[in-house]
């Protein structure tokens, strides 16, 4: 019987990358005509490296210290409590202008749950929700990681393009993704601030 390394080193790429990855969520996106913004986000961030066992006591006392301190250095954040097995239970508030902005991405490069970006000359606004590639899904659901949560955008904007779950209201609509696994296609919203 020959043992393959294929799954093994997956993971460990997956975890020397050092990613947050989000569950029992509730992410809100506003985005008002006039280019005002907010982000919100109330549920848990796991951390790859702790969820997958990396560090065990000293170590794992002293990485939990640094990933608060990564979190909080974020204005946005204004909880940030680790709640044990990974998990950090958060609260993100942000709010500013796209137009002056451009880009917003919440939590950082390495873990984008949420990218905003708009591209001036075009006057297109492009909101994407995360994933996860499909190579991490197994050894995730091995480790105990669900992916659950909800993902909404309140907007009075041209929306052009959207694959949202549902949609409601009229001058401001309300688009609802409910995502509750890894076999879905991430949320994603375009606005056309050009016309």
């Amino acid at each position: 019987m020959r043992f393959s390394f294929k799954p093994l080193l997956i993971l460990v790429s997956l975890l020397a990358a050092g990613c947050y990855l989000p569950s029992n969520f509730r992410a809100d996106i506003a985005i008002s005509a006039d280019g005002r913004y907010r982000v919100q986000y109330i549920g848990d961030l796991g951390d790859s490296d702790i969820l997958g066992g990396r560090y065990e006591g000293a170590e794992l006392t002293k990485a939990i210290g640094v990933r608060e301190r990564d979190l909080g250095r974020s204005s946005g954040f204004t909880r940030t409590f680790y709640r044990g097995d990974g998990d950090f239970e958060v609260k993100f508030d942000k709010r500013g202008d796209i137009f002056r902005q451009k880009t917003i991405r919440f939590v950082d490069n390495g873990s984008k749950i949420a990218t905003i970006s708009l591209v001036s000359e075009t006057g297109l606004l492009t909101v994407r929700g995360g994933s996860i590639p499909l190579n991490f899904h197994d050894q995730l659901t091995a480790l105990g990681y669900v992916l659950q949560g909800k993902f909404t955008i309140f907007t009075d904007a041209n929306v052009i393009d959207h694959n949202a779950h549902s949609v409601t209201g009229e001058e401001q609509r309300t688009y609802t993704w409910e995502l509750n696994g890894f076999n879905q296609k991430p949320p994603k919203l375009v606005i056309d601030f050009g016309s």
